[in-house]
């Protein structure tokens, strides 16, 4: 995401500044089951996603996240 101007009323505009997140996702398949990994934000990036002029918040960037799934078919 690049720079981009946030606004927080008529007289409170500011940058947010410019941020990079990475996902990676992976599979495994047989005939009955799928085994997913994840990692959501891998560099662990902390930034302002975006901000509320209408509720005065800002939304943060979520830290490193992973995770398996396991789904079973029958």
């Amino acid at each position: 995401m690049d720079d981009r101007l946030g606004d927080l009323g008529a007289a409170e505009r500011i940058v947010l500044e410019s941020y990079d997140k990475y996902d990676l996702y992976a599979s495994l398949r047989n005939d009955r089951f799928v085994l997913r990994a994840y990692a959501k934000n891998v560099t662990d990036e902390r930034a302002i996603e975006t901000v509320s002029p209408f509720f005065s918040y800002a939304v943060v960037s979520r830290p490193r996240t992973v995770g398996l799934s396991l789904t079973m078919s029958f």
